[in-house]
This record gives C-alpha cells, structure tokens and sequence, in this order.
C-alpha cells in the first residue's frame, strides 16, 4: 500500500510575527492542550499589534482546518487516518493551526484496472476539493490523473484482446457489441480520441 499525503504548509508571510512555533496533539474536543490548560500569557492585556496578530492566526487556524477536512470530506475510502496540524504559539499563549495534512492510499488495486481508475478519480477528487488546493495536492491530483489514464489504456488492451480470441474462434453473437459497452462503461471510448493527453495541475 502506498501512502501520500496532502499537505497545506504554514503560510510564513502571514505568520511572520508569531511568538513562537510548536506542535500539539488535539483532544476529542478539538483543543490543544494549551487551550485546555489555559496560559499566564492569556490574561495579559495584548497590545494593538499583538490583536491583529491573534487575528490573522485565527483566520489560517480556519483556514487550515477547513482545508484538510475538504480532503478528508471528498477522499472517503482513500483517507488514512484524521488530520494532523502545525502549530503557531500565539501572543495571547494558544496554539493555532497553521498548516496540516491527511494521508491517502494512492496505490492501484492489482490485477483490476478498471477498480484502479475508479480510485484514481477519488483520489483526484480529494485532492483538489480544498477551495485552494496547495502545490502538494496539484502534484498528487497530476499522479491521479496519470493513473486513471494508465488503468484506462490497461482496460483498452484487455477488451482488444477479447475481441480477437472471439473473432478467431468465430464465437457467436456480435462481440464486438460487447467490447463497446466494455469500453464505453470505462470510459476509453471518451479517452480513445486523446490517448496519450493527460491532465496536469501546475
């Protein structure tokens, strides 16, 4: 199984002027343990900076997390696990969530290419579901789409070759129906025009 995660790295521009970074595991709740605990920090008075700071930290703590869990939302059997978060130490003593990732399977199903496309487009679909899909997922969703062609071009070779072992045994029946619907089902036929154009997100 091959495991790949979709990460959304902390934005420094925006995060320039935090007191300190860290990590922290959340609890059931959805607190760090900063915030449950509480901090000497928080009960002094902040200054007028130190609020627009607090701010623009709340905004990507959202931001963030309302990123990762548009992946865990579109990924559904791909996803591994929950969200994971980087931490910025704010001037009040909380900790806010500046960048995070989830983990996806992003092997194929062996031995059945059309099962693999089918992945390959949910992992695609998880991928770029954030509103702002980070260079990460634009290279995982390239791979996907790469993946799905691939799986696709497999799905055309086996239809082919059932086509000609029931030619050359002079089956019954019209095949040749029967390889359009393979082929029409899997969405080669669509592919078969463009063979070989594969969607990149740069």
């Amino acid at each position: 199984m091959e495991i790949t995660s979709l990460t959304l790295h902390p934005y420094q521009g925006q995060l320039s002027n935090s007191t300190g970074k860290g990590t922290a595991q959340e609890n059931s709740k959805g607190k760090t343990a900063t915030e449950e605990t509480g901090n000497g920090l928080e009960k002094e008075r902040l200054t007028t900076q130190e609020q627009t700071q607090v701010r623009k930290l709340q905004r990507r703590d959202r931001e963030a997390r309302a990123h990762e869990q548009a992946h865990i939302a579109a990924g559904g059997g791909v996803v591994r696990g929950g969200a994971s978060f980087q931490y910025t130490r704010g001037p009040d003593g909380k900790l806010y969530a500046a960048g995070g990732e989830v983990a996806i399977d992003t092997s194929g199903v062996r031995g059945n290419p059309q099962a693999t496309a089918l992945k390959a487009e949910t992992i695609k679909r998880a991928a770029l579901a954030p509103a702002n899909p980070s260079s990460q997922d634009l290279q995982v969703a390239a791979a996907a789409t790469l993946m799905a062609a691939t799986a696709r071009a497999e799905i055309r070779v086996e239809a082919r070759e059932e086509l000609k072992e029931a030619t050359e045994a002079n089956s019954p029946g019209t095949p040749g129906n029967s390889l359009q619907q393979k082929l029409s089902e899997s969405g080669a036929l669509e592919d078969e025009e463009k063979r070989g154009a594969i969607d990149t997100f740069v």
